[in-house]
């Protein structure tokens, strides 16, 4: 139905949110986070992951915990990541996939690999990549 009134609608930038932490997990501050099918945040480069979430703004310690034992703030955004091989600007704006929760790349490992965002660009000899999965 067409709306006949002013609507409120609520809002926020998008870029940060929570997510409950996988039980026997502990995810480092300014990592990358991916989360299971389950919605579980565990560390980028976890078997059974199926979603970049973010990079961590905090410590999470749930190594103790069951499941949801607790939660992680994460954000989207550029950041300079560390590559396992350099990008050149021939590389600009391609895809750029976790190894693991420090360390990602150009090389997707035949679609192992869970996509991050894209490389934004290199200033300085410095790669910086836009986290957006």
């Amino acid at each position: 139905m067409a709306a006949t009134s002013d609507q409120f609608t609520l809002s926020r930038s998008g870029a940060e949110y929570g997510y409950p932490v996988k039980g026997a997990t502990r995810i480092f501050a300014r990592t990358l986070v991916a989360l299971t099918s389950a919605g579980l945040a565990v560390p980028a480069g976890t078997a059974g992951a199926v979603k970049i979430a973010g990079l961590s703004l905090h410590h999470a310690d749930n190594r103790d915990g069951a499941d949801a034992g607790g939660i992680v703030r994460t954000e989207r955004g550029t950041y300079a990541l560390s590559f396992d091989v350099a990008p050149t600007a021939a590389n600009l704006r391609a895809a750029v996939y976790a190894v693991d929760d420090v360390t990602v790349s150009l090389d997707s490992s035949s679609g192992a690999r869970l996509q991050v965002g894209t490389l934004d660009g290199i200033e300085a000899g410095t790669p910086w990549t836009r986290v957006s999965s």
